[in-house]
């Protein structure tokens, strides 16, 4: 459901009030544990999770096994994880923790990932993603034209490892930054050389990588059902498999002419929406056949995030939410005494909603809801200018008792007019929501 890229999505606030600052935001959508209750490895509620750009849903104290077959593809070795559970990490009982949260800012402390863009040659821009699952924290950096694959992980949103699985010679590697913990297996997308791949790790530590197409449309987002995963993105792109290594083009439609926003699955039903097309959504049970939702339509295109038997469906101006994936009652939700205004992409983390809005004072923060009415305010790391450049949209997942944000902070070289870039890191501790 959050780049560049992944499309850019219109951001939360202009959601609700009309004039407010709108910003970009990158989209990212789920997975097994992805929305609560839809995969192999749903655990407790909101226990460990998976997360990420968007979204850090089902439980990773489920199933860490399963494997990653497939053969190496050029993108590093394979691995593969035990039998369903062996291994599994045991998430630890957490204490209350009364909102707003208190986010700590923190130093990954990894060099080569703050680089100058630079319209020849690779670099990197911070981080783009981060799921969660079998109790370490896993984030993608912004990779453009690298010759490798490279990432970080956590345990606790503090002290980072840096990591990197080179290409073959010559190869040029882009990811789209969305990233889940799928079965017991991180997954994203990426591009080699312009064809679309399919990557999975057991652990976090190495990927194998799966051919999906040999063009790279980019990923907007992705969910699963536990037997299906489906994701789409830009040029009408979507792609259906049920094993993350054989892949089959799917639409929504025969029209062409648009992209999608988001995809998320829940209640039985599967429910995609579009850019183009009037802004239209629509519903599927079986990923295969779908049908137009009534009375939904965004301008720009909706995003869609599953958690606690609902969904919220929302775009600039327009705010729905379903219990069935099918019919969806248009609402107003509350304004959390900050100010803070919810809006834009979700992410199900913590077993409640969050969206990133800004609050009266116009700094970043993240507000969150268990029902979709009612949000309250979870504060935010510091987000705004500083010495070192502004940050932009951040992604969020949730595990061992506390939330972790990810992003990149921007500043332009005023001597050779390119951007700096420097990866953003945040974390505070909290409960999931009962």
């Amino acid at each position: 459901m959050p780049s560049s890229r992944l499309p850019a999505r219109a951001s939360f606030a202009g959601s609700f009030l009309a004039g407010l600052l709108i910003l970009p935001t990158v989209v990212a959508c789920s997975s097994d544990g992805s929305k609560p209750g839809t995969g192999a490895a749903a655990g407790g509620a909101g226990t460990g999770e998976d997360g990420g750009g968007r979204d850090g849903s089902g439980g990773a104290g489920g199933g860490a096994g399963g494997s990653a077959a497939g053969g190496d593809t050029g993108s590093g070795g394979g691995e593969s994880g035990g039998a369903a559970g062996a291994g599994s990490f045991v998430e630890p009982t957490c204490d209350d923790v009364a909102a707003p949260l208190a986010w700590t800012l923190a130093d990954p402390k990894i060099p080569d990932y703050s680089t100058d863009e630079s319209a020849l040659g690779p670099y990197v821009k911070g981080f783009r993603g981060i799921a969660y699952g079998n109790g370490v924290f896993v984030a993608l950096a912004w990779s453009v034209s690298q010759n490798a694959i490279q990432w970080a992980t956590t345990e606790d949103g503090a002290t980072w490892t840096p990591h990197r699985q080179d290409m073959a010679s010559g190869v040029k590697f882009d990811d789209y930054g969305v990233i889940r913990y799928v079965g017991g297996r991180f997954v994203f997308f990426g591009a080699q050389d312009g064809a679309l791949y399919a990557y999975t790790s057991a652990d976090g530590t190495s990927w194998n990588g799966t051919l999906v197409n040999g063009t790279s449309p980019a990923i907007a987002a992705f969910d699963t059902s536990g037997p299906l995963t489906i994701a789409n993105g830009a040029n009408a792109a979507m792609w259906s498999s049920p094993d993350l290594a054989a892949w089959s083009p799917e639409s929504v439609t025969t029209d062409t002419g648009f992209g999608y926003n988001d995809i998320a699955y829940g209640a039985g039903h599967w429910v995609a929406t579009v850019n183009g097309l009037g802004g239209s959504s629509y519903t599927s049970t079986d990923g295969k056949k779908w049908t137009l939702i009534d009375g939904v339509a965004s301008p720009g295109g909706a995003f869609v995030e599953f958690g606690r038997g609902l969904f919220i469906l929302n775009g600039q101006g327009t705010y729905f939410t379903s219990t069935d994936g099918v019919t969806f009652t248009p609402g107003t939700p509350s304004t959390p005494a900050a100010g803070v205004l919810p809006g834009g992409v979700a992410t199900f983390a913590g077993n409640r909603f969050l969206f990133e809005g800004l609050n009266a004072s116009f700094a970043y923060a993240y507000v969150a809801t268990t029902d979709g009415v009612t949000y309250e305010d979870l504060g935010g790391p510091e987000h705004g200018r500083n010495d070192d450049g502004d940050v932009g949209t951040t992604m969020v997942a949730y595990g061992r008792c506390r939330y972790v944000t990810v992003g990149l902070r921007q500043k332009a070289n005023l001597t050779t007019g390119l951007i700096h870039y420097t990866p953003y890191v945040a974390y505070a501790p909290a409960a999931p929501a009962p």
